[in-house]
């Protein structure tokens, strides 16, 4: 189930991109081009999960954008994605 919401994620953040203001030492602005909506009538946790995943394909994609990462993802197991979880 994670794959195929890991898979759903990236083609959502491949549509609608993020917003960042640029930085002249890693890359230009970017506008953000949509939004992404997630609603499971019969489970709120399934909607939860929706959302976690794309919030953390969207981090990982900031976090390339200021330098931080070399690729665009955010593994499981880090300090980052527990701490998405804590919000």
């Amino acid at each position: 189930m994670i794959g195929t919401l890991e898979s759903i994620a990236e083609k959502v953040l491949q549509k609608t991109g993020f917003f960042h203001n640029g930085d002249s030492n890693f890359n230009s602005p970017q506008i953000q081009n949509g939004v992404a909506r997630t609603n499971c009538i019969d489970c709120l946790d399934r909607t939860n999960a929706a959302q976690f995943v794309i919030g953390k394909r969207a981090l990982g994609r900031q976090l390339q954008a200021i330098g931080v990462l070399a690729g665009n993802t955010v593994e499981y197991d880090t300090d980052a994605v527990n701490t998405l979880t804590h919000m």
